[in-house]
């Protein structure tokens, strides 16, 4: 029995692999990871290299799995656009689109199979990195499921904006304009939902006496917001890896708003140690989270770490992200609609 690929996958395969480029841009991801972990490793060393502390070690292990993740994350935001910007916009360029509009291919099939190829060398990537994490493995505080479900957040942020990428790919007539629209919309994706919390922040902090609370629905539709809530644990406090504050300012507005879309003030029976500062409008006595009248509102206790509570925020997050990748492929696909010499 034959297995059918999608003809523009198996054409993008060969291509991309046969060229220096791939194997350059894999062995600098490499050496960008390898460069991580030492970096990492050396700033936790011991200064006595003959004692032994297995708390410390696993923290080690811990902050070297999520530093790695975040520079994986960081690079695939870097990568993706240059390799699927010129996915429509180089065949509109190279006068090679036409042939494909009048084959048997659907305009989703030809998008899909891109987009695919995207995440196949993402995979590729991915795959070659695993020998890295077996570092922070080895060092423990990191368990096998805990790498496994890190790859497939990075290659489902890979994957979605890849396919947001082709989007806009479907809409440029040029490889330039559409890698400059790409890196630009790769960076309003990853800096928008902060620079929108931090400008309701300053709204709502202008507009009257009640506690400045912006809803923290506002951080989730991120793909850092999702990787950093995703591969928490219970305790989201510990360690010196990238994704803490994030996790730390996500929980701490969760507390403020008392869920993801506002509310009650501080969340019932939420419990913190944010470096000491107070998350409620009143302040505290003897533990007893307090507001502006002194009714109490909540608990906090400065012995625990900030806890997550309610609806998981990567859920929204990827639901969010998941359904502007699905918007921007439909458009893209009513765009390649058009036949190719009518744009000339």
């Amino acid at each position: 029995m034959s297995v059918s690929i999608n003809p523009v996958l198996a054409r993008e395969l060969k291509e991309r692999m046969r060229g220096l480029w791939a194997f350059v841009a894999l062995m600098v991801f490499l050496g960008l990871l390898t460069l991580t972990v030492w970096l990492v490793y050396q700033a936790n060393q011991l200064g006595d290299e003959f004692s032994f502390d297995l708390e410390r070690q696993t923290r080690v292990g811990r902050d070297l799995y999520e530093w790695m993740l975040g520079i994986m994350v960081l690079l695939v935001c870097f990568l993706v656009p240059g390799l699927t910007a010129g996915a429509i916009a180089g065949e509109r360029e190279r006068q090679t689109l036409l042939p494909l509009q009048i084959t048997l291919l659907r305009p989703r099939q030809i998008l899909w199979g891109k987009v695919m190829a995207s995440l196949a060398y993402l995979t590729l990537m991915a795959v070659a990195a695993m020998p890295i994490f077996a570092v922070a493995y080895h060092l423990g505080g990191v368990s096998l499921l805990d790498t496994v479900k890190g790859l497939a957040c990075v290659l489902v942020v890979g994957m979605l904006l890849a396919t947001m990428i082709v989007g806009i790919s479907a809409y440029a007539k040029r490889v330039q304009t559409a890698t400059l629209l790409a890196y630009g919309f790769t960076a309003v994706l990853l800096l928008g939902s902060f620079v929108l919390y931090g400008t309701v922040g300053v709204i709502d902090d202008n507009r009257g006496i009640d506690a400045t609370n912006p809803p923290a629905i506002l951080l989730t539709p991120n793909p850092l917001v999702f990787l950093a809530d995703a591969t928490a644990g219970e305790n989201v406090a510990v360690g010196s890896s990238p994704m803490r504050p994030l996790r730390e300012l996500l929980v701490r507005s969760y507390a403020e708003n008392g869920g993801w879309f506002g509310g009650d003030g501080i969340a019932e029976g939420f419990a913190g140690d944010f470096d000491g500062d107070i998350v409620a409008p009143g302040g505290f006595q003897d533990g007893i989270v307090v507001d502006q009248f002194g009714n109490q509102i909540g608990r906090f206790d400065q012995e625990s770490s900030p806890t997550r509570g309610g609806f998981p925020g990567w859920a929204i997050s990827l639901a969010s992200c998941t359904l502007l990748a699905a918007i921007m492929f439909a458009l893209g696909c009513r765009r390649l609609r058009t036949p190719a010499d009518t744009e000339r």
